[in-house]
């Protein structure tokens, strides 16, 4: 069910399910912290109002005298909420204030409570259906040559932190309830703008469906930059496949035109031998034409081969097939050079330039390299008659058909020069250094180090 809805609406859930948590944690530790802090400051008040008692307190006799009336008016007053007491070391009180006096609090003492002298307890204890704060002290004082032993109880009501409290939890959760809705709302707000790049490519990808736009449009945030970079890529390379397949039936069609009408021509007059070499003409057309339509490289997918080995192996093959030229081969291809493409494509682009060499050469054959930052030169040399200057802007026309391109040079530079284009490469054909011919292929590489 989750995986069918949209990215808003699992966001949204998510954060519905989590912001309560998040919030209820806050509120819980602000809570804790705050009740802390009151016990903390409850603690400290009860310790100054005893040690206000000790500072009132003479000795008379064997006890201790405290007057009637303090300085502290809630210790005069009956219910005030503050109590005092002092007991001696037989627990029997020496000492109350007016306000325990004339209240129906039973304050019971703890003597067999041990504290250490000079040292308090602050704690908690329930006297009915009311909590009081406690805060005890025992003390040795020294009457008559003897030491005598008080302890002082000081109690204090929780009725005023327990409102302070719930003053405080009724505001912390009416602040928290208005902070998640502004959390929602602010998230509402922030995923429908941080999801706006991905409507704007559906909106993109639909108008290409439609065939209202040839590509994606539009600039997009870093991540999803590299998406519709590649999907472009991928656009553009189905669009150029879906071209290449119009030429190249086009193509073929012209191409087979003249060989059907020679063939039509020396079926009457029995030329077995003019139909067979046009039949064989066919058949290299139509090789040709599919290797064409077939050879498109893109950007996507591609893996780096070894321009020298690739070199080294079409040489030896070929020394073999020409071993009766006693061809002198020599390969000087940089060794840490890559070629970032197809290792096929590779093969048929020079295989077929190499074998010219081979074919074309009288004994010598030599493939060079130039580097350079993101592309390598491969020279291809021969010591053969050369192409004429004249001719050779011709032969790199791209697309040329195999009928009418120079002869000796036709279907396997044809093929050559697609797959050169398809990597955005170039090629050139000048003289070489033996006078013969040299084509210069330009293409994408990779350094090992990279």
């Amino acid at each position: 069910m989750f995986a069918r809805q949209s990215l808003i609406t699992r966001h949204l859930l998510a954060s519905a399910f989590l912001l309560p948590l998040l919030l209820g944690f806050s509120a819980f530790a602000l809570d804790r912290a705050f009740r802390e802090s009151l016990l903390s400051a409850e603690g400290e008040a009860l310790k100054a109002q005893l040690y206000a008692l000790l500072g009132a307190a003479e000795p008379d006799g064997e006890t201790l005298f405290l007057p009637e009336v303090l300085a502290e008016p809630r210790f005069n007053s009956p219910e005030s909420g503050l109590y005092a007491k002092v007991t001696n070391v037989y627990g029997l009180t020496v000492w109350q204030s007016n306000s325990l006096t004339v209240s129906d609090l039973h304050l019971a003492t703890d003597a067999n409570l041990e504290i250490e002298s000079g040292e308090g307890l602050f704690d908690q204890i329930d006297i009915g259906a009311q909590r009081y704060f406690r805060f005890i002290y025992d003390t040795i004082w020294e009457i008559n040559e003897k030491d005598r032993y008080f302890r002082f109880y000081v109690l204090h009501s929780s009725e005023a932190l327990d409102q302070e409290l719930n003053i405080y939890r009724n505001t912390l959760w009416l602040w928290l309830g208005a902070l998640a809705v502004l959390i929602v709302l602010a998230q509402t707000i922030i995923v429908h703008w941080g999801f706006r790049p991905l409507n704007r490519l559906a909106t993109q990808l639909r108008l290409f469906q439609e065939g209202e736009t040839t590509y994606l449009k539009g600039r997009y945030p870093r991540e999803i930059e590299p998406i519709t970079t590649n999907l472009n890529l991928l656009l553009e390379s189905e669009r150029k496949q879906r071209k290449k397949y119009k030429n190249t039936l086009s193509d073929l069609a012209h191409s087979l035109k003249t060989p059907l009408a020679i063939i039509r021509s020396n079926i009457h007059t029995g030329d077995d031998a003019a139909i067979e070499e046009q039949l064989e003409r066919m058949a290299n057309i139509i090789d040709h034409q599919l290797r064409r339509a077939t050879t498109l490289s893109t950007d996507l997918n591609r893996v780096s081969t070894n321009l020298c080995a690739i070199v080294d192996r079409l040489g030896k093959a070929l020394l073999k097939v020409y071993t009766d030229k006693g061809i002198k081969f020599e390969n000087t291809v940089d060794t840490d050079c890559d070629f970032v493409g197809d290792e096929n494509d590779l093969m048929e682009m020079l295989g077929n330039i190499i074998e010219n060499a081979f074919k074309y050469g009288d004994s010598r054959v030599l493939v060079s390299s130039e580097l350079q930052k993101k592309s390598v030169t491969l020279i291809i040399e021969d010591d053969g008659k050369g192409i004429p200057e004249e001719k050779r802007p011709y032969i790199l026309h791209r697309g040329a058909r195999a009928d009418t391109v120079t002869a000796g040079q036709g279907i396997g530079l044809a093929v050559s020069i697609d797959i050169i284009s398809s990597y955005n490469g170039s090629l050139e054909v000048a003289q070489s250094r033996w006078g013969g011919a040299a084509f210069r292929i330009s293409l994408p590489h990779r350094h090992k180090h990279e």
